[in-house]
């Protein structure tokens, strides 16, 4: 499935909210090598970034790429290549926003929750244009989910951070 014009714009709008994890006041207690973390250590980036964490997931897959001519040959060949990259659980239900490129080509999506927990996943929607997608796990138990923040709710200057 290709997203629409307005779902183009939907989701960059998505994409941006994604990355804009809010800053202020996630009042998080981290556990620093045993030790609790001074406050001082716990700055808006660090409680956004210890926010999104569970919503993190790793993706990998392998994909068959044209081998280079071997010299003298004059035959073209293929070559399996490992690919890895990232994603961000967009609902509980499943759904995980991803890049486009992270996917392309990939026979078999296989995905790791932050917790460790692996899932094989099937591509929902695509589009390379904007170089993103929705793959779709089946967790037995709802997932944490990123939080989504509103780009008309920013100010200029003000820092975003990119996870996933």
């Amino acid at each position: 499935m290709k997203f629409s014009a307005f779902g183009k714009a939907s989701w960059f709008v998505a994409l941006v909210g994604i990355c804009l994890v809010g800053i202020w006041g996630w009042g998080l207690r981290v556990q620093a090598l045993g030790a609790e973390a001074s406050s001082g250590r716990m700055s808006p980036l660090v409680r956004a970034v210890q926010r999104a964490r569970a919503a993190v997931v790793n993706i990998r897959g392998e994909k068959t790429l044209p081998a280079p001519e071997a010299p003298g040959t004059g035959v073209e060949g293929a070559r399996r290549v490992n690919g890895m990259g990232t994603g961000v659980a967009i609902d509980p239900r499943g759904y995980i926003l991803t890049n486009h490129h992270v996917i392309d080509g990939v026979k078999e999506i296989q995905v790791t929750l932050a917790d460790g927990n692996r899932y094989i996943a099937k591509l929902i929607a695509r589009d390379p244009e904007t170089d993103l997608a929705i793959i779709k796990i089946d967790p037995p138990t709802p997932m944490a989910v990123i939080p989504i923040g509103r780009s008309d709710d920013l100010l200029p200057g003000e820092t975003v951070i990119a996870v996933g």
